[in-house]
Order: structure tokens, then C-alpha cells, then sequence
């Protein structure tokens, strides 16, 4: 849970005023490696880090370049190639063998907080959009823009619709590199779309029913629990549900539209509820 976006833009975002703070983006990869393109990494000028960018062997090194990024109000561009042996992720051991390439961004109100404050409300309102992040390899231009309109990522031709066919292999299926056409230099736009996790319904608030609620939140997902039953669903056994509820049956239609739930698990151990259930 502790990787994912959401859970990083709240940790953020209260102390997004308090120091300097840099955004750290894994914007391509080649071969193996263990984050893919888009993942996300903030780095705090008192030293916090939030999220990471590879198994936890390179972010002492990444920090140090923050520090220059916050100092010089620049990007930054890094490179790791864990199959070169004069590069610092190979001396380190890691065995992924992949390159990483790593794009660092000073977040500040001057910037607009490079939108992440944008990013924040939209993951809070479980909605979808495109973060545009600019890859400047030369001059460490700062620039990035959200969008909640799909049809700008289609107009600007990089639609995600056929991504998961026919996407960038140096990138991950929500990602997307391009080249900026209107510039000189090497200056790319890397596209991520951006959108919450998942929100699952766990239909039955039997004991076994703990460790799928449990397993669900470590993946940082959102997790509601229903079960009518006065002895289910108990708040002790469940601390780690986001939400449980004990209305009829015939609300959960409602409440799954409201709240954009994905999937639901089906496990009252009652052929009667469940049936109920399934059918709303």
C-alpha cells in the first residue's frame, strides 16, 4: 500500500507547505526491472521519502540528486543500468540486471505543485485522468498538466484505448512516451493515466472473511464489507475496512453505483444472501 499513488498524495498533501519537495518518476525502463514507467516516489527536504522507485536499494542515491533539484529549482534526469559494472546500481548488487531512468521534479506553489494537488482530489473522488509530465534531458525545463478529458489525450495521439494492445514496450500499459514535437533538444512528454484503486465489496462479515479485508487493504485497495446479520460484521474483528455496512440487501446497487465499486466477493456461507445479494 505504501507505493501506491493515492497513499502517497496523502501523506503529501498536508505537509506539501512545510518544506521543499521533490517528485521522482520512473519515466522508462528496458529489460528487468522492479517498478515499471509512471510509478511515483516523493522526496521531502527534511529527509522523508514516500513510496519507492526500485527494491529499496537505490533511493539513498536518488535523494542526494533531490537535493540538488531543490537547491538548483531544476529537473533532473538519472539513469541506473544494473548491467553496467561501473554503475552504482550494479556495485549495489541488484539483480533485476534492467535500466531505470528516472525523471526528478521540484514540487512547489511556485510550480503549482506540478498539479499534484489536482491529482489528490481527483484519486479522493475515485474519478480518472492524464498526468503530462515533461522529460527534459538538457535544459531541466519544469513543466506538468492534468486532464480529466479523455478526448485531450486522444487529439494530442496518444489515446489509451488500445493501449493495453499496442503499447510502448519500454513502458507500462498505463503509461505512454512521446516525443515533443515542437521543441528542440531531448524533450519528451511522459502520459500516465491516473486513477484509484480498486474499490471491492466483500459481501459476508464471517471470521474468514478478516484476512480477504486484511489482504485487500495491504494492496492499498479500497474495501467496503455488508453483511446484515447482527453477529457479523462485528467493527473489532474488522479494522482495516475502509467501510462496512448493514442495510438491506436492495441498497447495495445504490451504494456500489455512488461509490464505484469494481468487484465484489460473495461469501455469507447463506445460499439465501448471497443469492440476494448477487441478484442486486
Amino acid at each position: 500500500m505504501a507505493n501506491q499513488l493515492v497513499h502517497l498524495l496523502k501523506q503529501w498533501f498536508p505537509q506539501r507547505d512545510d518544506t521543499q519537495w521533490v517528485l521522482g518518476t520512473i519515466y522508462k525502463t528496458e529489460g528487468s526491472c522492479y517498478r515499471k514507467a509512471g510509478a511515483m516516489m516523493l522526496f521531502s527536504g527534511t529527509g522523508q521519502q514516500y513510496g519507492l522507485l526500485s527494491g529499496g536499494c537505490l533511493e539513498s542515491g536518488i535523494q542526494q540528486h533531490a537535493k540538488r533539484v531543490m537547491r538548483e529549482n531544476k529537473s533532473m534526469t538519472l539513469c541506473y543500468d544494473a548491467s553496467d559494472e561501473d554503475d552504482l546500481s550494479f556495485q549495489l548488487g541488484i539483480g533485476c540486471g534492467g535500466i531505470v531512468y528516472i525523471l526528478l521534479q521540484p514540487v512547489s506553489a511556485e510550480n503549482n505543485y506540478l498539479e499534484l494537488v489536482q491529482l489528490h482530489n481527483t484519486m479522493s473522488r475515485r474519478e480518472e485522468g492524464f498526468y503530462h509530465q515533461l522529460v527534459d534531458e538538457e535544459s531541466g525545463e519544469i513543466k506538468a498538466s492534468f486532464s480529466l478529458d479523455k478526448n485531450d489525450a486522444e487529439k494530442n495521439e496518444y489515446s489509451f484505448d488500445t493501449l493495453d494492445i499496442h503499447h510502448d514496450q519500454k513502458t507500462s500499459q498505463r503509461t505512454r512516451l512521446i516525443d515533443d514535437q515542437e521543441s528542440y533538444g531531448r524533450k519528451q512528454w511522459l502520459i500516465t493515466k491516473i486513477q484509484a484503486e480498486p474499490h471491492i465489496l466483500v459481501i459476508g462479515g464471517g471470521l474468514d472473511a478478516s484476512p480477504v479485508i486484511n489482504i485487500a487493504k495491504e494492496l492499498g485497495w479500497e474495501t467496503t464489507l455488508w453483511d446484515p446479520r447482527p453477529a457479523n460484521a462485528r467493527p473489532e474483528y474488522f479494522r482495516e475496512a475502509n467501510h462496512i455496512l448493514n442495510c438491506e440487501n436492495q441498497k447495495l446497487s445504490d451504494y456500489a453505483n455512488e461509490h464505484k465499486v469494481e468487484a465484489a466477493i460473495l461469501m455469507t456461507h447463506n445460499v439465501k444472501l448471497d443469492a440476494e445479494a448477487l441478484k442486486v
